[in-house]
């Protein structure tokens, strides 16, 4: 009788230490998603503050205090809005096209933050619009990409760009084509300098469709 009881007595406190084991690790998980402050933290380790932080040589709070910046941009840096396949996201992600220089920039950087962490289903979402940024933007594109001296951003547009849908996929030659033909029309006074980077992302676009 006393070893039953034993039995059932050890049973539980091994019971209980595990919950508390498993307890504790939901809760260190839950505390990489949380908001502290005007410190947005996540899973994916990103941390920015509004006042340091800056986009386009302006501080982020700038952008979340422009009665123009749409709510669900300033949401996705806040952390309150975490894009998915949904249409609230084609919707964050064609504000890239906005004709508003002055807070195009944000949108830009939502844009790139998204291509960053999309995987799944959300990496069918920002092809397109990165696209049609590139076309409308080339100049304003090739300057953002300059400033990463890593070229991983570059890479990881150019990977997002070749599953947007794009015309004629299949056909190398008429993608490369279709890409130097669109962007060249957008490009004003485009510099031998412009043309070569254009015909450079055609071909790495076209590259990355084999």
């Amino acid at each position: 009788m006393l070893k039953a009881v034993l039995i059932i007595v050890l049973t539980l406190f091994f019971a209980c230490n595990i919950y508390a084991q498993t307890n504790t690790t939901s809760i260190k998980s839950k505390s990489h998603n949380k908001l502290t402050g005007d410190f947005w933290i996540d899973y994916f380790a990103i941390k920015h503050n509004p006042y340091k932080d800056s986009i386009d040589g302006k501080p982020v709070k700038f952008y979340l205090d422009h009665p123009k910046v749409a709510p669900i941009a300033k949401n996705f840096y806040k952390g309150k809005y975490r894009p998915s396949d949904n249409d609230s996201t084609s919707l964050l992600l064609s504000l890239c096209l906005t004709n508003n220089a002055e807070i195009r920039p944000f949108y830009r950087w939502c844009l790139n933050a998204t291509i960053e962490i999309a995987d799944g289903a959300l990496s069918e979402y920002p092809g397109e619009p990165a696209l049609n940024y590139v076309i409308k933007y080339p100049k304003e594109f090739f300057g953002y990409m300059d400033k990463d001296k890593s070229g991983i951003r570059y890479k990881n547009w150019v990977q997002i760009i070749a599953y947007s849908g794009l015309p004629s996929y299949n056909n190398i030659t008429f993608v490369k084509k279709y890409i130097v033909t669109r962007l060249t029309a957008n490009c004003s006074n485009c510099t031998i300098t412009y043309k070569h980077k254009i015909q450079k992302l055609a071909t790495d676009v076209s590259k990355a469709l084999n």
